[in-house]
């Protein structure tokens, strides 16, 4: 069984969970991960999930060598982002994944590499397809090491 818990910056968005699942109700935070991510314990997680979060962070580094703070050793994280490919930078504002006042940092596969590796996490690897494919974007599952 996991022991699910949930951060969500836009509050509206966790009412239809809330009302589905109220077992969840006091683990589903509203707000920014930075702000909240003190609540969480060192080693806390063996999983988190970051879907089309990283590229909105002001600091993604920060954030994502926090959400490695709460990783237990062992433990996986998978991010979802937009990819900026050459097809999808060339498509300029036809592209859904450019969004100047949203998106602040943007990554393709080998500087997301590099970025992960800057955060602590190895054995960086790439699914094959993302959750979504509307804007173009990547998943990268993530290891902490042990």
């Amino acid at each position: 069984a996991w022991d699910a818990y949930g951060n969500e910056l836009i509050g509206e968005l966790t009412i239809p969970i809330k009302k589905s699942k109220p077992s969840l109700r006091d683990r589903i935070k509203t707000g920014s991960f930075l702000d909240l991510s003190t609540q969480y314990s060192d080693n806390q997680f063996d999983l988190i999930t970051c879907i089309d979060v990283i590229e909105h962070l002001v600091d993604p580094i920060l954030g994502a060598r926090e959400m490695y703070r709460i990783l237990k050793p062992g433990g996986v994280i998978v991010y979802q982002t937009v990819d900026v490919t050459p097809e999808n930078r060339a498509l300029k504002e036809k592209w859904g994944g450019l969004k100047a006042n949203e998106h602040l940092v943007c990554f393709n596969t080998e500087n997301y590499r590099t970025f992960a590796e800057k955060a602590g996490f190895i054995n960086i690897e790439f699914a094959p397809e993302p959750f979504e494919v509307c804007d173009g974007n990547f998943v990268a599952i993530c290891h902490k090491p042990e």
